[in-house]
């Protein structure tokens, strides 16, 4: 209907969303709060923050990310500080959700855990 606002307009959001809340026995809801995402003081900002990371850090990003742009966030990930990591993934933003893109976030993901905690 006209008139009804929507958080995450990309079509991989919807068709993610949609196809995850349809499953039996998920208890999603098509709703969304907000205020931790907006109407903070000071604005939150991941660009700015990233700078002031003092953990290890690992960064799975979507070669084709439309809704957390994939340029930005290898920027985000180059002004981040060290120890990092950073793997991509062919796909889009809920790419590595599933299949075999998981897998391959969950290899990278073990071995960053092996190797910094």
């Amino acid at each position: 209907p006209a008139g009804i606002r929507v958080f995450l307009s990309q079509p991989e959001s919807s068709e993610w969303f949609l196809d995850v809340g349809r499953r039996p026995g998920s208890g999603w809801q098509n709703e969304v709060w907000l205020r931790a995402a907006f109407g903070t003081e000071p604005a939150f900002d991941p660009g700015v923050a990233v700078s002031h990371l003092r953990a290890p850090a690992l960064f799975v990003i979507a070669t084709h990310d439309t809704v957390a742009s994939t340029a930005v966030a290898v920027a985000a990930f180059d002004r981040s500080p060290e120890p990092k990591h950073l793997e991509m993934v062919e796909g889009h933003h809920f790419t590595p959700y599933s299949g075999d893109a998981l897998e391959q976030v969950a290899r990278a993901a073990l071995a960053f855990y092996l190797s910094t905690l």
